[in-house]
């Protein structure tokens, strides 16, 4: 059986080494006035559930490949419901992810495109809550992810230049 102390503290591992790099990236090619910190607690937040649902699909994997060579596998509505629901969410943490990019090049459009995968993503775990504390992960890095947008909303306007009023010697 997989480990989940080890797998969890390797996600926890692997998302802040992720996000660290992705953040800095964003940061050093945006076109808004974001700061570094908003900027990386975002990237982290959506890298942090994405990241949470490849090992879920790999454990869903995993757990039915060993049921598979013990010749007890049999595919079933419940094995299909958690890969559906595994590659529901990472799909929707990544799209997170690219609206959160575009946001930082001072696109200031896609707000709303990131607050309906937040609330998407949210409406669809809280449900499982009940039965695994888990599924409150999505939930609470969307709620995460609204909250810091609206709090640093003025410093995803696009910066523009200001122009330069050098005198011109005749």
């Amino acid at each position: 059986m997989i480990n989940t102390q080890v797998a969890d503290a390797s996600i926890l591992l692997l998302t802040v080494v992720s996000a660290w790099l992705i953040g800095n990236y964003f940061y050093r090619t945006r076109k808004s006035e974001i700061k570094k910190i908003p900027l990386l607690l975002l990237v982290f937040m959506a890298m942090w559930c994405a990241l949470n649902m490849v090992g879920h699909l790999v454990a869903v994997i995993w757990v039915n490949i060993q049921r598979m060579q013990a010749g007890t596998f049999s595919y079933n509505l419940h094995f299909y419901n958690l890969l559906l629901m595994g590659v529901v969410f990472l799909s929707l943490s990544l799209l997170q992810l690219r609206c959160i990019k575009f946001l930082s090049r001072g696109k200031y459009y896609m707000r709303k495109p990131l607050a309906i995968f937040c609330l998407s993503l949210a409406l669809l775990s809280f449900p499982l809550f009940p039965f695994n504390p888990i599924g409150l992960l999505p939930v609470i890095s969307s709620l995460i992810i609204l909250g810091t947008v609206a709090a640093t909303k003025k410093q995803w306007q696009r910066t523009t230049h200001k122009k330069s009023r050098r005198a011109v010697s005749a």
